[in-house]
Order: C-alpha cells, then sequence, then structure tokens
C-alpha cells in the first residue's frame, strides 16, 4: 500500500503487505456477511435465525498484515526502516517483530534491523493477440484521471504538467502492451472529454504505424468531485452507431435527508457499434454500457449506511431494468456491461447488486435488502465461467476480490470466446506508480 500524492501522480510507501504462512492458499473475499460487522455472538445468531440461507464471511482470520516501518528507531541507531515492497505471490522469509493486533487483524511490526529475504515478482499478464475475425471490449478504471488544466465547474485535483504526461505514458503503455489495444475500452474515473482526448491521441502516436485511430467518447455527469464514464473506440475498424448517457436526473428520496437526491453519481454511458466480420463482410452490431456504481464507503457506517446500502440497491435495479427494457424491445440487441460495479460477484449478506442485474437475485432469506428479478432472460457474468485463481480484480485488505465486471446478454454467449483480467496494478506494490 502507500500514500497516494494525485495532483503528482507519486506514491510513498507505507511500509506494509498482507500475508499468510505457507502453505496457506491466497486468500479471497468470500460470500456472505463480514463477521467483523457484528458487535458480538449474540448479534451474529439473531441474523442467521431472521435470514437461515445467509452466509458468514469469516473474513480470512489466516491474514497478517506486515508492516515494516512502525517500529521507531532510538536516536542512537540511525536506521532507515525497510519498507518491504513486494508483489503479490511474493515469498518473503526472515520476518521478525512483534505481534500486534486491532481492526479484527493481527500485524507483525518488524523490528528497525529486520531485512527479509523476497523473492519473485508479480507482472502483468498481456491478453491474447486477436485474430482477425475477434474483436475485444474492455473496461478500465483509470482512477483519479484528472488533467492538467483547471476545470471551473468542478473542485478537481489538478496534476501537474509531469505527472499527467507519465499517467499518459503509462496507460498508453498498458493498452498497447499489456492489453493489446482493445476494439472498444469502456473507461471510468476520467474527469472530462479533453482529458479523454489528449489519451487517445498519446495512445495513437504511440502505436506508430499500427495507429489504432482511437477516438474518445465521454458525457459529464453528476459526480461531485468530475469524475465521468467514457469510451476508447478504435475506429480503425469499428463504427460508431451512437454514444447516449442514461439515467442522468434519474432521483430517489433520501432516507437520512428525506430530500429527493440523485440515483446516478456516474450515469452509465451507452455505445452502440458494429465491426465488419473480415469472413463474411457483414456488419457485426453489439452495444456496450459502461458503468460506475456507488462505492462501499459507508457501507457500515451507522450514519451513512441507509442511505449508501439504498442507493446501490437502486442503482443495481436501475440499471437491470434498463437492460429489460432493450431486450424486450430488441431481443436480438448484443448487449455488453462493462465498469467498476463496486460489488462481489456474489450476495454481501445485505445487498446482491450483480444478482440483481444479472436476473438471479438472492432471496429475502439470504440479504437484507433484497431485490425482485427483474431480468429474462437472465445476463451472463463472464467472472463466473473462468477459474476461481482467477477471479479478482482488485485486491483489499489481502483479500482478492471482485469489483469489476463484464456481463453479457444471453445473445453474446456464442460470440464469446474468452474473458480475464490484465491487472496493470492490483497485484503490484503502490510504489511503482513512480516508475515511469
Amino acid at each position: 500500500d502507500g500514500r497516494v500524492d494525485v495532483k503528482t501522480f507519486s506514491s510513498a510507501s507505507d511500509g506494509a503487505f498482507w500475508g499468510v504462512l505457507k502453505p496457506v492458499p491466497r486468500p479471497f473475499r468470500e460470500p456472505g456477511r463480514d463477521v467483523r460487522e457484528f458487535a458480538n455472538a449474540a448479534e451474529r445468531d439473531q441474523f442467521q435465525k431472521a435470514y437461515p440461507k445467509a452466509v458468514i464471511f469469516d473474513s480470512n482470520p489466516d491474514v497478517i498484515r506486515i508492516d515494516c516501518d512502525d517500529q521507531i528507531p532510538s536516536l542512537t541507531q540511525r536506521i532507515v526502516p525497510n519498507t518491504c515492497d513486494v508483489a503479490a505471490m511474493d515469498e518473503v522469509k526472515n520476518l521478525v517483530g512483534v505481534l500486534h493486533y486491532s481492526y479484527g487483524k493481527y500485524t507483525l511490526l518488524t523490528d528497525v534491523d529486520n531485512k527479509p529475504a523476497i523473492s519473485g515478482s508479480a507482472s502483468a499478464t498481456p491478453f491474447p493477440v486477436p485474430t482477425g475475425r475477434q474483436f475485444v471490449v474492455a473496461g478500465m478504471n483509470l482512477e483519479n484521471f484528472f488533467d492538467d488544466q483547471d476545470d471551473p465547474g468542478i473542485k478537481e485535483d489538478i496534476s501537474t504538467p509531469e505527472a499527467f504526461a507519465r499517467r499518459m505514458q503509462k496507460i498508453s503503455a498498458a493498452v498497447r502492451n499489456v492489453m493489446q489495444m482493445p476494439d472498444v475500452i469502456g473507461v471510468t474515473e476520467v474527469e472530462n472529454l479533453a482529458a479523454l482526448k489528449r489519451l487517445a491521441a498519446k495512445i495513437n502516436a504511440d502505436a506508430g504505424k499500427a495507429e489504432p485511430k482511437y477516438e474518445a467518447f465521454l458525457v459529464d455527469g453528476n459526480d461531485g468531485r468530475g469524475i465521468d464514464n467514457g469510451f476508447l473506440v478504435k475506429t480503425s475498424r469499428v463504427k460508431v452507431i451512437e454514444t447516449k448517457q442514461l439515467g442522468k436526473e434519474e432521483k430517489y428520496k433520501n432516507p437520512t435527508s428525506n430530500e429527493d437526491t440523485l440515483l446516478n453519481d456516474r450515469p452509465p454511458l451507452l455505445l452502440r457499434a458494429s465491426i465488419q466480420d473480415a469472413k463474411s463482410g457483414q456488419p457485426f452490431e453489439f452495444t456496450v454500457i459502461v458503468n460506475h456504481l456507488k462505492s462501499y464507503s459507508g457501507y457500515n457506517d451507522a450514519k451513512q449506511r441507509d442511505n449508501v446500502r439504498l442507493k446501490k440497491k437502486l442503482q443495481a435495479e436501475y440499471l437491470a431494468k434498463l437492460v429489460q427494457t432493450r431486450q424486450q424491445a430488441n431481443p436480438k440487441e448484443r448487449i455488453i456491461l462493462v465498469g467498476d460495479f463496486n460489488s462481489y460477484q456474489f450476495a454481501d449478506g445485505i445487498l446482491d447488486q450483480i444478482g440483481t442485474i444479472t436476473g438471479k437475485p438472492a432471496g429475502k432469506d439470504q440479504v437484507l435488502m433484497p431485490s425482485t428479478d427483474l431480468v429474462n432472460p437472465d445476463l451472463i457474468n463472464l467472472v463466473d465461467v473462468i477459474a476461481e485463481a482467477q477471479r479478482y480484480s482488485y485486491v483489499f485488505d489481502g483479500n482478492a476480490q471482485v469489483l469489476d465486471h463484464i456481463i453479457i446478454s444471453e445473445t453474446m454467449r456464442r460470440h464469446t470466446t474468452g474473458f480475464g483480467y490484465a491487472r496493470v496494478n492490483a497485484d503490484q506494490p503502490d510504489i511503482l506508480r513512480n516508475d515511469d
């Protein structure tokens, strides 16, 4: 982990990482409600009695937090603490220190003169190069992609010119060398269209003779920090038929303030496009909707949770209804949902957002706030069809988990040949932000 400066796109290591003792396997976020959310065993038992089919997630108590710079050297030692910048699946030996316990986890505070041995290093796995008859749709969270210009309409962080140039260079390398220049990239957390156009121009220039002719599409939404959804479309292969923002004016009654509140901070953005089949010469039409739903921030906070949980539930139901309306209007439409859904692929004991979106919601005996089945035919979450060890897009408190999904309609099933995560940063030490 690290302390991030958004303006300079730099990071200082906080000396901490998470690990398990061999041979314990890599920990994953599992279905159900986190046991640490209950104040005591009686409260947990009461929940299980009220929701007999609900699952309790044990929070992976075998995970240990390692903090390499929390012990303070004496004035005479003059030792610079080891920051332990490790990648996922590295093997670390010779860890010595003081064992501490807080927030439901053990932490090893390593001694100031401890020099652990680290071996192994994770790297991003490049996508396979598509064949002439394949096309690639990707989702990419650019995380606080603010440019170096002041936008008077929002209170955004303004990057330094050097930081913004470094960010574009790193993203361009990821798109070209790891993602193999997808035909459509649904992006989230982008400040505005101007910033996305500059990124498209950078990728095109870096690609040289293989110029993909990426064009940027983005519509401003309602987010207070000014982050929006957009598309990078490879127009050398893809013809854009239509782009449209959806649900910007949708509102709901905030249960905390009792005020009408905008539902979608980052409204879904729709792209209808076609690509010419190299064999038949006919256009293959498809629809992509990029999404960025409400985060888990405040999900279990007593002052915020009523509104946060309701908003997440209603956003999932809005998206489910949106897809169902399109399926009913055109049963042959090929629909692809991409983006940061800020939800696991299973019920968490409180909500089942992905189940709601795909048409397979958890029942009232499984979650606190159930939704009805709004989708028929059901959608397919591609996370569910890959190897279990690969089902993660993000790592939090040592647990690999999914927040980013690609969900397809039944009409896309026979056209889909593969799915996976590039993970250009999820498994890496945060200090690598500083590496050009």
